[in-house]
């Protein structure tokens, strides 16, 4: 991360992203150059330590403040190669080349005039190269790290896997509980609308009992006053056809 805008928002989700991981995470401050004294190198990486310490969740995050730059400028210095040069290279100009007196690649030349540069020592790179090497080859406490490192990968990722297809399993089971609610409430609304239904339907028949009651009633009242013996010519007549019933 940068000195001028740590943990911009990018920077905090990727932090809360690996958080699952919970893997050793050494914070880099890069552009250190650019701040005026140490008392803000210092501000910053207090700074960077407390917002890590409070999204991962660390106890004592490693804070690293370099300048690249510097770094840069030094490396180049001490296999003697100049900046112009590489810059004229890149444009299409003649390759670098190192200088005849220059540590060429041998390393431990190359650390001795290192330690001599005033860039390199104010870079600080040489704190992060230490930090990277002990941390993955060994050296100091929790060194040879790497090895832990190959050997927990493939379990690292199974294990993730597995994660990954219990989330995605818990997300289903989820929504195949809130579709079986669905059911279930689909079915109690059918539930009541059938009872609406039956109810209505006996209310129905119990009108409809009441109609046929009343005329059946009104049938038999009919027949009873209609089929008497005092009532014969009438009948005869109307049979004949030559007079209509005075219906009432």
């Amino acid at each position: 991360m940068s000195a001028d805008r740590p943990f911009s928002e990018s920077e905090v989700r990727f932090l809360e992203y690996i958080r699952q991981w919970q893997k050793k995470v050494v914070f880099v401050v890069n552009k250190a150059d650019i701040l005026e004294s140490v008392d803000e190198v210092d501000a910053v990486k207090e700074f960077v330590a407390d917002n890590a310490q409070r999204i991962l969740r660390l106890d004592r995050p490693a804070v690293i403040a370099v300048s690249s730059r510097a770094a840069l400028r030094a490396k180049l210095a001490a296999a003697g190669i100049s900046l112009t040069s590489l810059s004229d290279d890149g444009e299409g100009g003649p390759a670098p080349s190192s200088s005849a007196g220059g540590p060429g690649t041998d390393p431990e030349a190359l650390e001795a005039v290192l330690a001599s540069s005033i860039d390199w020592r104010s870079s600080n790179f040489g704190e992060l190269e230490r930090q990277v090497s002990n941390f993955l080859i060994g050296g100091s406490e929790g060194g040879g790290e790497g090895v832990r490192l190959k050997l927990q990968t493939p379990l690292f990722v199974a294990d993730a896997l597995l994660g990954a297809a219990g989330r995605q399993l818990a997300v289903d089971l989820e929504a195949a509980r809130a579709e079986l609610e669905g059911v279930k409430l689909v079915g109690r609304q059918l539930a009541k609308f059938r009872s609406e239904m039956e109810k209505d339907a006996a209310s129905q028949r119990a009108a409809l009992q009441q109609v046929l009651s009343e005329v059946l009633v009104r049938a038999e009242r009919f027949v009873d006053q209609t089929v008497q013996l005092s009532n014969a010519p009438l009948l005869v007549s109307i049979a004949a056809g030559n007079r209509e019933y005075p219906f009432r």
